[in-house]
């Protein structure tokens, strides 16, 4: 597994500041997030938009971009065309700069919509961008967030676009408020997990909710990791707080040190196989069109 730290937590620190934070606390990189794609990426824009010396500032640093998120699925009129054209330009954004991951939703933002409505705005909006996110060597991810409400709603939208290029992201703080903790979904979603991200608080899901470092919380994260250790993951861990964080956090230096230090400590714990596993309760229903056998031409 792969550490990372995401720059939600603050949205406004400059590139240069943020990589040497992420350097510095020994991650082995940091995802940029943003509110409506791109062209809502704050201080990240003129850095994604001059690919070859942001390269070159990661490879003198030591770190990488592992993933670019790209903004909501808006479930409502009007969100296919958006969501392909915002998806369109991550993915060339993502090529350029050597980031094999792009996400998808926004956990935080809800929709009174049918997840059947987010399932026919995601065909519509990402069908004809598998071939190029492949050719691209990218991968699309897809979260939580509008009428995409738990892991059950995720799994049957992922399910639908049925690409090696498509896969899930799951935010372990935002699922377990909407009642879908991670001892439920990642098992749920391990097959096609791209990226589970981290953060801890008390009082979850409360007005006096209260953000922490990581183990300090009521998330029993030690939990999550030990989870996705016995499910053999081997994708990405995030800090990630959100802008809007509050408690008694540290400073940023001393967040993400700490953070990945935690992380590191729990990863290098042994693990606990997970003896009570007897199948894939959400698999596929219809054999895979990619898996289906070819017709004899006799």
């Amino acid at each position: 597994m792969q550490i990372a730290i995401s720059n939600r937590v603050c949205p406004d620190c400059p590139p240069a500041n943020f990589v040497r934070l992420c350097a510095d606390s020994k991650a082995d990189g940091f995802v940029v997030y943003t509110t409506h794609g791109l062209q809502d990426v704050g201080p990240w824009g003129a850095w994604i938009r001059q690919p070859a010396d942001a390269r070159a500032a990661l490879e003198q640093a030591g770190v990488r971009l592992l993933a670019l998120h790209a903004g909501g699925i808006d479930a409502t009129s009007g969100g296919a065309a958006a969501l392909h054209t915002r998806t369109a330009a991550a993915i060339d954004a993502a090529k350029a700069v050597g980031c094999g991951l792009i996400l998808l939703g926004q956990s935080e933002h809800h929709s009174n919509a049918p997840h059947a409505r987010a399932t026919a705005v995601v065909l519509e909006a990402l069908t004809p961008l598998l071939e190029r996110a492949l050719d691209a060597g990218v991968r699309i991810s897809l979260g939580l967030g509008g009428s995409i409400r738990n892991s059950g709603d995720l799994w049957n939208v992922h399910d639908a676009l049925n690409s090696p290029a498509a896969g899930v992201w799951s935010d372990t703080l935002a699922g377990t408020i909407a009642l879908d903790p991670p001892t439920i979904a990642l098992k749920r979603l391990a097959r096609n997990l791209d990226l589970v991200a981290l953060s801890d608080a008390t009082s979850i899901g409360q007005s006096g909710m209260r953000h922490t470092t990581l183990g300090a919380g009521e998330m029993n994260q030690s939990l999550t990791i030990e989870l996705l250790r016995g499910l053999n993951y081997k994708g990405l861990l995030v800090v990630d707080y959100p802008t809007t964080a509050s408690g008694d956090l540290p400073d940023l230096a001393q967040l993400f040190g700490q953070s990945v230090a935690w992380i590191r400590g729990e990863l290098a714990k042994a693990v606990v196989p997970l003896t009570a596993y007897k199948g894939d309760k959400y698999a596929p229903k219809y054999p895979s069109r990619a898996a289906a056998p070819a017709k004899n031409p006799a």
